[in-house]
């Protein structure tokens, strides 16, 4: 894994950018190499204004979604082979279990603040046999105006612990609107605004000395060549962390292969006992719908990504 730091320059995010894909492997500890750990898989799903269907006429998106869409979204979500799933745009857990039985799914959702129209929350989603800690949500990633009410999405923070073995998760959906452009038009500024505690967040595990990942809807085109954000949040990494976007070099085969994708998995690791072994090629991948384009409006614009994380074993 290529390493950034306090010091990273735009040459340095392009280098590390060129070396990935990087810290993956196989999941689950069965077949796992020597020195190797057990393993997890990690994914993230924008599932696009999903609502309780009480309220869901006056949601901004107002998909129409039938009694077979939702089996359609729930087979998607079950396809991933995922153990813990983020989820953007869910207006509260009642709308999570439309699609996802109690039996199945662990939910965490955010204690965002909404009204109706604007229901959007972002969930952590975990199979039953995953041992995971509720944290608070990281709230100032909302950004408060000036009545002290936080309108943008809060990050969802918890702890996963599996095989002798613990990192964090932030779950996050980003301000939209910037997808590339530099920091001037107001999407992007809002954007900007959510930099400080996300970077606030990344150093205070580089302080713990905790490894994480930070999985959702970025709202931003990561791999897009000197990609500002990503070379801010490199700049602003402390000099023994390595930071990593995973998926660069996978392909783009959701409904609009010529978008760039927006959604991404971050590792944040701590040299020189990394808590994350190296990939193995197709343990990053991005799942389009096995559906017609006709369904995008009421399935989701956007197709789930998932990376198969391995541990290296403990020392």
């Amino acid at each position: 894994m290529a390493e950034i730091g306090a010091r990273g320059s735009a040459r340095g995010v392009r280098a590390l950018l060129a070396a990935l894909p990087l810290a993956l492997g196989a999941a689950g500890g069965a077949g796992a190499a020597a020195g190797e750990g057990p393993g997890i898989v990690v994914g993230s799903f924008n599932i696009q204004w999903l609502g309780d269907g009480v309220n869901d006429h006056v949601l901004r998106g107002k998909p129409k979604r039938s009694a077979a869409d939702f089996a359609r979204l729930r087979g998607v979500v079950a396809g991933l082979g995922a153990d813990i799933v983020v989820l953007q745009e869910v207006e509260n857990e009642a709308a999570v279990r439309r699609i996802l039985p109690q039996r199945d799914w662990q939910v965490f959702i955010s204690a965002r603040k909404t009204d109706a129209e604007w229901a959007q929350r972002v969930a952590i989603i975990a199979r039953p046999g995953l041992q995971v800690r509720r944290l608070p949500d990281v709230k100032s990633l909302g950004l408060p105006n000036e009545r002290g009410e936080y309108r943008l999405r809060y990050g969802v923070d918890v702890e996963i612990s599996q095989g002798g073995q613990q990192f964090r998760l932030l779950g996050i959906h980003l301000k939209t609107g910037c997808f590339t452009a530099r920091p001037g038009k107001w999407a992007c500024e809002q954007l900007w605004k959510q930099l400080p505690p996300l970077k606030e967040w990344i150093a205070a595990r580089a302080a713990e000395s905790t490894p994480f990942v930070i999985a959702g809807d970025w709202n931003r085109e990561l791999y897009a060549p000197r990609d500002e954000l990503w070379a801010e949040i490199a700049a602003a990494t402390p000099a023994k962390l390595r930071l990593a976007a995973l998926g660069r070099k996978a392909p783009r085969t959701c409904w609009n292969a010529e978008k760039q994708r927006v959604d991404h998995i971050v590792l944040g690791d701590l040299p020189p006992a990394p808590a994350w072994a190296r990939e193995k090629a197709g343990d990053f991948a991005e799942h389009p719908f096995p559906h017609p384009p006709e369904l995008e409006p009421v399935l989701s614009d956007h197709c789930p990504v998932t990376a198969r994380l391995r541990f290296t074993a403990p020392r």
